[in-house]
C-alpha cells in the first residue's frame, strides 16, 4: 500500500504532504509509516509536523461508533431488514406495497431502501422510511398471503420494534 500511495504522490508531483487521511485498519499503520519514511528521505519533506501525518478518517470513526452501538438492536433491525427485503424482492410486491401506501394514505416521496453494513446513515434512512410506512406494513401483514408465509419462521416486525 506504501509503494502505490508513493507512485501516486510521485505521479501527482506535489511539492510537499501535509497529511494522510485514511481508516484505522492495522495494515494502515504500517503502510503509513513506511510512506512517511519515503516522503522525509526522498520526496521534500513534510509541511507540517511529523505528528500530523497520520490522520485518522473522521467519518470512519464514526462509522464504528455508530455501527457499534447499533449491534444491541440486532435482532430488531434485522427483523425489519427481512420485511422490506420481502417487499422489494419482486416488482409485484413492490407494486402491492405501494397501493397499500395510497390506500393507507401515506404522503411521502420516499421509497423503501435497505441499509448497507458498512454505512449506518443508511441504517437510519432505512429505519425513517419504515417507521414513515408502518401503516402499510401492517396492511401488507393483514392482506398478504404471501407475507404471512415468508415470516412463517421468523415474524415480521412488531410495533415494540
Amino acid at each position: 500500500m506504501a509503494m502505490k500511495l508513493e507512485e501516486v504522490l510521485r505521479e501527482w508531483g506535489p511539492r510537499n504532504v501535509s497529511t494522510v487521511t485514511v481508516d484505522n485498519a492495522s495494515s494502515i499503520d504500517v503502510a503509513v509509516r513506511l510512506l512517511k519514511k519515503k516522503i522525509i528521505k526522498n520526496m521534500n519533506g513534510l509541511l507540517l509536523d511529523v505528528a500530523f501525518f497520520h490522520m485518522r478518517c473522521c467519518a470512519h470513526i464514526l462509522n464504528l461508533v455508530v455501527t457499534k452501538g447499533l449491534k444491541d438492536f440486532d435482532s430488531l433491525i434485522s427483523s425489519i431488514q427481512n420485511v422490506v427485503r420481502f417487499v422489494r424482492s419482486s416488482q409485484h410486491k413492490n407494486a402491492k406495497f405501494k397501493e397499500y401506501i395510497e390506500f393507507t394514505g401515506i404522503a411521502s416521496n420516499k421509497l423503501l431502501c435497505l441499509d448497507v453494513q458498512t454505512r449506518w446513515n443508511s441504517t437510519y434512512l432505512m429505519l425513517e422510511a419504515v417507521v414513515k410506512f408502518k401503516p402499510a406494513f401492517d396492511k401488507l401483514e393483514d392482506e398478504d398471503a404471501s407475507c404471512r408465509q415468508y415470516f412463517v419462521e421468523a415474524s415480521p416486525p412488531t410495533n415494540n420494534d
